[in-house]
């Protein structure tokens, strides 16, 4: 065996010279397919030298494939050969360097003497050539036939053949194509550097893909997908150029349409206050809003094509994904448009309510998901808040009623048709009925009103208005008689309805009853520091102590002075006043003491003085501070020995006289200041009433001014009806200097002024309506809120619209308060 390889081989190697001036390659392989011989045809072919070759087995060498699959080693035309012998013959195919050959391969199988495989002699044969021409030929008329357009140029861009979809694409006629260069087709829509990028990709042997937009005969523009494919013959050298076209005119105006569409669409969701996320069936986020990245602080590339569960704390983070599975198994439907209330996270791992709604659309890919999120973190926060604010409501509510049941201030609540609604435990016991005969019933039906206090009331209800004047009501039990005041307002709930408040006046009735006509007419007023007052009057009215009555100018001193003396045992005696400021000593003193003729110049008769003038009655003693030091004197030992002696006689006089004095100054301060006898001030100041300054009783100027109006009708002689609720306002937060007094002289020039039927805020006086909003007087009780609030309720009897009044609040502001600081029942303090 071996001398026969051996002579082969010396064979060949004659023969070599002459095998290699052949086209076809030619190789000799040992048993084992390992390369003994080649010719320069093959070692061209395979592109790589004689040394490389040698050795190496064939079928690494030269890898074959059949219509574009590898053909396995096993299946390689020499393996078979080395194992089965005889001769093949077959067409192959070929690869190197991108390029594609197609090859003709004939063998013989050489058994050798010592083994059962066999030497192979194969011949190659490089077919490409006739393969393309054969294909060419046969896809000619494919390529006339087909739908894309197609054009042939040489090197230079000449068009060498055109087929029939061109000419219809583009409306030329294939005279006015061939030989035409392929830049009449150009419409300017692409730069000349593009142009030259591409004649650089096709020249380089690559292909090129793209798109253009070129001119039709007639000039209108057409877009267009093409393929530029290079021809190359066997030195790698471009000969020609297939391009083919594909009209995609239609698809490029589907497409401007589809992304103008897909831009509104974008621009309405990134518009949209809430995140929108979509997601595919796998949970992989496909596109979301501008909403959606500010809400979870992502940005678009860290959130593009993530699954959703990153979105989505656990427990449900790692179950996300069966969730979406199980959906798309079972296909409920309920879940989607309804909304959910979840918990989300944040890129930065903190967690926030959301409220979820769905919605599904079904695509050629599958399912797609819609995912509308909302951020309720600050409702979340507001609806804790309205629930702690509901929780106090009801508190509040509960202490409100509890305090309306044990108040001994009656209200009655009723609708917009006068029905009762509501009445506390002070009503029903008032008026000796339950609550259940109350309820449902007419306002007019259960008031023991007369027809024309009910007509009165009636036109109240009518009108809105923060002060209305109270109507005073009669009841009789029996033997005893009750008397009350109903006074109305709104419902600051429903300005529809009513709010009544029965206030119980017998205990106050019954002190004025016991004062003259005259001076209960004058001395007016409600209030519980006003009702302390009349008490205190009518106790000191009983005796015959000296009484020292305090408070500002224009309070009403003499008024109360009046009033002790009529309701006094000497009322049947005489009232004699004097107002002891600026007057001189000398004058004074004689006013008090009288005078014989020709005590002093110009004392022509005898002159009675004012303390015998009062014998049997009243002395009063109006600014007892402004008397000077020797009158005071004097005024000490008439207290003391209850007698006088007048200026210029020698024989004292006894007198039977009940002195009251008056005074707007601190008296203690005056004795520091040496300016008022300490022994004097201890023999006027026995009993004392305080009254109190209309500042601090701003709940009567109602009642006061409509009680001066009256008057000023009579003297005006007008029709006056009342007063425009505005104009009260600005009353009721007026400072009052000067008191009643300057309430009065208001109320007066007012009913000068009106020239309607009611006085208007325009009618009174300057200082009223250009005065800044005050603060109702208030004790200083510190920055402890809780004992002003407190204070300010013990200073209003209880009533907390009065105390939110002494405070300068809302009604709403002081309840709020009272809550904060704890206080849930304040009682009406017994009067």
């Amino acid at each position: 065996m071996t001398t026969q390889l051996n002579q082969l081989r010396n064979t060949l190697a004659k023969m070599e010279v002459a095998f290699s001036a052949l086209k076809e390659a030619i190789v000799w392989t040992d048993q084992e397919g390992q390369i003994q011989w080649c010719n320069q045809a093959l070692i061209s072919l395979v592109g790589k030298s004689r040394i490389t070759l040698i050795g190496n087995r064939l079928a690494e060498v030269l890898p074959l494939s059949k219509r574009g699959q590898p053909v396995p080693q096993g299946k390689h035309p020499v393996t078979q050969l080395n194992k089965t012998g005889g001769d093949l013959t077959s067409s192959y195919e070929f690869s190197k360097d991108s390029r594609s050959y197609f090859l003709e391969i004939s063998g013989t199988g050489v058994k050798g003497k010592e083994g059962a495989a066999y030497n192979v002699i194969m011949v190659v044969r490089d077919i490409s050539d006739l393969r393309l021409a054969d294909e060419m030929r046969t896809q000619g008329l494919a390529l006339s036939a087909a739908a894309n357009a197609i054009i042939i140029t040489d090197a230079n861009g000449i068009i060498e053949w055109v087929n029939p979809a061109f000419l219809t694409m583009t409306s030329y006629t294939e005279l006015d194509c061939i030989g035409q260069s392929m830049n009449f087709l150009k419409s300017g829509r692409q730069s000349e550097q593009f142009y030259q990028e591409l004649w650089q990709t096709i020249n380089a042997g690559k292909i090129w893909k793209g798109e253009l937009v070129n001119l039709r005969k007639d000039g209108s523009l057409y877009h267009e997908e093409e393929t530029i494919t290079p021809v190359e013959n066997d030195q790698g050298e471009v000969t020609h150029f297939i391009a083919i076209k594909q009209d995609i005119s239609e698809r490029k105006r589907f497409e401007a349409t589809i992304m103008e569409r897909e831009a509104r669409i974008q621009a309405i969701l990134d518009g949209a206050a809430d995140s929108i996320i979509i997601i595919d069936e796998q949970g992989i986020i496909n596109s979301f809003n501008d909403s959606a990245l500010a809400m979870f602080g992502y940005s678009h590339e860290e959130l593009l094509g993530k699954n959703v569960k990153i979105l989505v704390p656990e427990p449900h983070h790692s179950a996300h994904d069966g969730y979406i599975l199980k959906y798309l198994q079972s296909n409920r439907k309920n879940i989607m448009g309804s909304s959910r209330e979840l918990q989300a996270i944040r890129k930065d791992g903190s967690l926030f309510p959301i409220e979820l709604s769905l919605s599904e659309a079904a695509t050629e890919n599958g399912v797609l998901f819609s995912g509308f999120i909302r951020d309720i973190s600050v409702r979340k926060s507001e609806e804790a808040t309205l629930e702690k604010t509901r929780h106090q409501l009801q508190n509040a509510n509960e202490n409100l009623l509890t305090i309306l049941e044990e108040s001994r201030l009656g209200v009655l609540m009723v609708d917009e048709k006068g029905h009762v609604q509501f009445v506390n435990q002070a009503v029903q016991m008032f008026f000796q009925q339950d609550k259940e005969s109350l309820l449902g019933q007419y306002w007019a039906n259960i008031l023991p009103l007369t027809d024309a206090q009910k007509e009165t009331m009636g036109a109240q209800f009518d009108i809105l208005s923060d002060s209305r004047p109270r109507v005073t009501a009669k009841l009789s039990r029996g033997k005893d008689i009750f008397w009350c005041e109903i006074e109305v307002r709104d419902d600051p709930r429903d300005s529809r309805s009513r709010i009544l408040f029965v206030y119980d006046v017998t205990e106050v009735n019954r002190l004025r009853s016991q004062l003259s006509t005259s001076v209960s007419r004058q001395m007016v007023g409600n209030c519980i520091k006003m009702r302390e007052m009349f008490a205190n009057l009518n106790k000191v009215a009983m005796g015959d102590w000296t009484v020292l009555i305090e408070g500002e100018t224009g309070v009403g001193k003499e008024l109360v002075a009046n009033a002790i003396h009529a309701t006094s045992t000497r009322r049947d005696g005489p009232f004699i006043a004097i107002n002891c400021g600026g007057l001189t000593s000398t004058l004074l003193t004689s006013q008090l003491f009288g005078h014989r003729r020709g005590a002093f110049t110009g004392a022509a008769t005898d002159h009675l003085g004012l303390f015998e003038a009062a014998n049997g009655g009243t002395l009063f003693l109006d600014e007892i501070g402004d008397v000077p030091l020797d009158v005071q004197t004097a005024m000490l030992r008439v207290l003391q020995e209850r007698e006088i002696t007048r200026v210029g006689d020698t024989k004292p006089r006894k007198i039977d006289v009940r002195v009251l004095a008056a005074t707007n100054r601190d008296l203690v301060e005056e004795v520091a200041a040496g300016h008022f006898r300490n022994d004097l001030l201890y023999r006027i100041r026995v009993a004392r009433i305080a009254v109190p300054p209309l500042r601090e009783r701003q709940e009567d100027i109602p009642l006061l001014a409509s009680t001066f109006l009256l008057e000023a009708q009579a003297h005006a002689k007008k029709p006056l009806e009342g007063i425009d609720p505005v104009a009260m306002q600005a009353m009721l937060h007026y400072d009052w200097p000067g008191n009643v007094r300057e309430l009065k002289n208001a109320v007066d020039t007012a009913a000068i002024n009106c020239e309607t039927q009611m006085i208007r805020l325009e009618d009174l006086p300057q200082e009223i309506i250009n005065a800044p909003r005050i603060q109702p007087a208030v004790e200083n009780f510190g920055e402890d809120t809780k004992s002003q609030l407190e204070s300010a309720l013990q200073k209003a009897g209880g009533n907390r619209s009065k105390a939110a009044k002494l405070l300068g609040v809302s009604r709403a502001t002081f309840y709020r308060r009272l809550i904060d600081a704890g206080i849930e029942t304040i009682k009406k303090p017994k009067i």
